[in-house]
């Protein structure tokens, strides 16, 4: 049967394409969930609220996300000044209240709702969702819910007042008064709800639900705080409830007065090597700049403690400090300097654990060489957590008798990523958890998850069995959104629910995993979909998208998943064993153009390795046809098989579904690296050593014109691509954006700030970073020299479309000047576009420009069509516009 031919995806598409917005929600019992949808990135989204049994639904414009009643009863919105209180399940009219304000009572399920009245003057009205029995409070300033309480504040011509409400009692009591001319601020609760901290002005003030009132915690110009600094308004309780940590901030700035040359004097910036920071930087710290400093107060005691001050900082967020002791860091200054990131004749730095109590601080660790990595404390305060890049294992450190231990060392495993992102090693992944009674921190290899006993008197415990590597199954904790603001803490017994993502074929799915239990985890769902999968599951930064964390049902065993591949536009699921999945969406916008389908390529490398790669054809594919492929490169791609690609403009990296769908294959093929100083191979020779035998692969495809072939990449992509058609004449044609050509000035340049002043440096980035050379010029000049295009471009016989800006902060703008001249000057076939508003990538109305002239080049050197006029000699400039 004929294939019925299809529109491209264009300009058109793109403005009608039906897309999920905004997060789902789900009602306590499953029964009810909510969902946006909207047509193009412009268009009013859709929120709609249905029965997952799909017995009844509405849809409201103009709405992006609902909550639902603690009994199911109502779903609430806001839309401009209006909320909405739907009766779920029922033909009832919705209740619409005109609103200047709302909040509701938690943010899980709902029981009552606060609202000021449109048409009152500050009024607030509480309601009971459970009876719509609602209670006029009067005209009020401020509000916010508490976990059984409603405070708000309350101002007269006399005083000014802070009240709580008790959802259980009804009664309303003052809890802080003061003057009328002042203003609370910052009202900022602890995890239980029950305690919250207040600012006045300056001062910090704190209420529990069992107090009377509110206790003056500090005051303005506090005696205990030092004269020039005040409390700022940040505060945050600790994990354990003791202390509150909170933020001093420099109001006596120290005067920097500018330096005036005498008149007639010569004026002139001395750049001096002995500067730890550049000349064009200092000028920018010379700008006044509000400096902060971390502090805490014993809510039992009123003590305060100054945690941060000189060269003295807190290394974790007071939010992940569970108790009694925190983690300083200080300068080595009896160490030899070293350079660092933009910074040169830095000192090693010294780690100490810092006891809250007694304000004793105890050295942890000369951290020389940043092995220091991945710091966690445990939940109860007891032991420091971390990964040493040097030896690649986890450390514990006893907070209490200082003894540090390797904890990992005995364990037959690798602890650090596969493939790191630069020179320097880095962990798999955070830790997954704690044991009760930090009794055991939960860790993962590359695929599997064990349980380590932080004082390794215990033996380790592969709590997936070896499922993971025996089956090439990456598998991680699925995490729920909770976890956000505290390490998860675990009982015997417990049951994880597990995402895997598979190696080799990248099936993605669901597992159950009971800890203690000795067999491997049970597995729910596995197939060519993506559901949800963490960063560490697949290879870098390049991925169209992670899907979504499931959301659950607070009071059922029933969630919310996404579901989507190469074929299938995601949409939502409802599941309540991870096994059998319920349609909820229906969006099939792909079904209206000619899409695409994804081929998973693999081929061996010249030392016998197995790579991969993904070849996308169009839907209209025909095998006796030959077609012009485009390869577009960057690092790992193949774990993007089963990844919907939505489609969009070429704002950077070459948009796939826009040239697939316009008769082009697109090909992207997995590069693997090793530091340049160790192989004594650069990053372009890697990318060779991956791309040639792809293209051998390729060209026995009969239906691969490997004739017309081309090759796009961007930032690192780009580079690569330079080096590739300096060292081979395969490609028909190549585009670069923003791509390194000289690994020389690209280490001796400087990068912009976001307004356009070049001040930083990237020579620890490129020697340590991405390019992996993993030496300087002078140590490795052979490196350096072999990676740079332009000493070797008069090899290039490829026309070359360069795309690369003045407003760059990832790249110099430079690098695609040098490639240009030195090409320009060759007589090689060479193009540059320069987009004044574009910077590392475009936008708009530059990126819409850019696709068709990227679409024109490869049209006019692959598929043979007529070249544009920009392309032609013209001597006009060539800036208004495509012709």
């Amino acid at each position: 049967m004929a294939k019925v031919d299809k529109p491209v995806i264009d300009t058109v598409a793109l403005n009608h394409w039906d897309r999920l917005v905004g997060s789902p929600s789900i009602s306590p019992f499953g029964r009810y969930i909510g969902y946006a949808t909207a047509k193009g990135e412009t268009d009013v989204p859709i929120l709609t609220i249905e029965d997952t049994a799909e017995l009844w639904k509405r849809e409201y414009p103009g709405v992006t996300s609902c909550l639902f009643s603690k009994d199911e009863r109502r779903a609430i919105f806001r839309k401009a000044d209006s909320l909405y209180l739907v009766s779920l399940g029922s033909q009832n009219p919705d209740k619409i209240l005109g609103v200047r304000s709302f909040r509701s009572g938690t943010a899980d399920t709902v029981e009552w709702l606060a609202y000021q009245p449109k048409e009152a003057r500050g009024d607030l009205v509480l309601l009971s969702l459970a009876d719509l029995h609602d209670q006029n409070l009067g005209p009020v300033g401020t509000y916010i819910f508490g976990r059984d309480g409603l405070f708000f504040t309350r101002k007269d011509t006399a005083h000014y007042g802070l009240y709580r409400f008790s959802l259980g009692t009804g009664k309303i009591s003052q809890i802080w008064s003061g003057d009328p001319n002042t203003r609370i601020a910052n009202i900022k609760f602890d995890r239980s709800g029950d305690r919250f901290t207040f600012c006045v002005d300056s001062s910090l003030w704190y209420y529990n639900a069992g107090m009377v009132q509110a206790t003056l915690l500090i005051a303005n110009r506090d005696e205990r705080i030092d004269s020039g600094w005040l409390f700022n308004g940040t505060a945050e309780f600790s994990g354990n409830g003791k202390w509150l940590f909170f933020q001093l901030e420099q109001v006596e700035k120290p005067a920097r007065s500018p330096i005036r040359p005498d008149t007639g004097a010569v004026i002139v910036d001395v750049w001096s090597y002995k500067d730890r920071f550049l000349q064009p930087e200092q000028r920018i710290r010379q700008q006044p700049a509000t400096k902060t400093n971390w502090a805490a107060i014993d809510l039992f005691t009123n003590s305060i403690r100054l945690l941060e001050g000189g060269e003295q900082r807190l290394v974790l967020l007071p939010d992940r400090l569970p108790g009694d002791i925190v983690l300083v860091s200080r300068p080595d200054s009896d160490a030899n300097p070293r350079p660092g990131a933009r910074e040169r004749f830095a000192y090693p730095t010294n780690y100490y654990a810092y006891h809250l109590p007694g304000g004793r601080r105890e050295l942890i660790s000369k951290d020389a060489n940043y092995s220091l990595y991945s710091r966690c404390l445990s939940p109860g305060g007891r032991w420091l957590l971390y990964f040493d890049r040097k030896d690649l294992n986890y450390y514990s450190c006893d907070l209490i008798s200082g003894r540090t231990r390797n904890i990992t060392h005995a364990i037959r495993t690798h602890w650090e990523l596969d493939e790191p992102q630069g020179v320097i090693p880095e962990p798999t992944d955070w830790i997954a958890g704690w044991m009760t009674g930090d009794s055991a921190v939960l860790i993962y290899d590359n695929d599997d998850l064990w349980a380590i006993d932080p004082g390794g008197k215990r033996p380790a415990v592969n709590l997936t069995a070896k499922f993971g590597i025996t089956h090439r199954i990456k598998l991680r904790v699925v995490e729920q959104p909770a976890w956000s603001y505290r390490t998860p803490v675990f009982c015997y017994g417990d049951t994880l629910l597990l995402t895997g993502f598979g190696r080799t074929n990248k099936y993605n799915g669901f597992f159950r995993q009971t800890i203690g239990r000795g067999a491997g985890p049970e597995l729910l769902t596995m197939g060519p979909w993506l559901y949800y999968r963490t960063a560490s599951q697949r290879s870098y930064n390049q991925f169209f998208d992670d899907g979504m964390i499931p959301d659950k049902a607070l009071a059922a065993n029933c969630w919310v998943v996404r579901r989507e591949s190469a074929t299938e536009a995601p949409n939502y699921y409802v599941t309540r064993d991870f096994k059998c999945y319920r349609t909820v969406s229906h969006l099939m916008p792909q079904a209206n153009y000619n899409w695409l389908r994804p081929v998973l390529i693999q081929w061996r490398q010249p030392d016998g390795k197995f790579d991969q790669g993904i070849l996308y054809l169009p839907e209209n594919f025909d095998r006796r046809k030959r077609y012009p492929v485009i390869v577009n490169i960057y690092e790992q791609l193949s774990h993007r098989l089963f990844e919907f690609p939505e489609p969009g403009l070429t704002r950077d990296a070459l948009d796939i579904p826009w040239f697939v769908s316009r008769g082009y294959l697109v090909f992207t093929p997995d590069i693997h690296f090793k530091p340049g100083n160790s192989s004594g191979m650069t990053t372009g020779e890697w990318a060779w050593r991956s791309v040639a035998p792809a293209i051998t692969a390729l060209s026995k495809l009969p239906y691969v014109d490997i004739r017309h072939l081309g090759i796009q990449g961007h930032s690192f992509g780009a580079g690569e691509t330079n080096y590739l058609i300096t060292h081979t004449h395969l490609f028909a044609a190549a585009a670069e954006a923003a791509g390194q050509s000289d690994a020389i000035s690209n280490y001796l340049s400087l990068l912009p700030d976001p307004d356009g002043n070049e001040s930083r440096d990237n020579e620890f980035f490129i020697e340590n970073g991405q390019e992996r050379y993993g030496a300087t010029p002078w140590e490795r000049p052979d490196l350096y020299r072999e990676q740079s295009a332009v000493w070797n471009a008069d090899r290039v016989t490829t026309p070359l479309l360069i795309m690369h800006n003045r407003l760059d902060a990832g790249v110099n703008w430079r690098q695609g000047m040098e490639l240009f001249l030195a090409l320009r000057r060759l007589g090689k076939r060479v193009w540059w576009l320069q987009y004044k508003e574009g910077y590392h990538s475009l936008f708009g109305e530059d990126a819409l420009d850019y696709t068709i002239r990227l679409e024109q080049f490869f049209d006019y050197y692959l598929k043979g069509l007529p070249p544009p006029k920009w392309m032609t000699p013209d001597p006009t400039p060539h800036s208004a516009g495509i012709r």
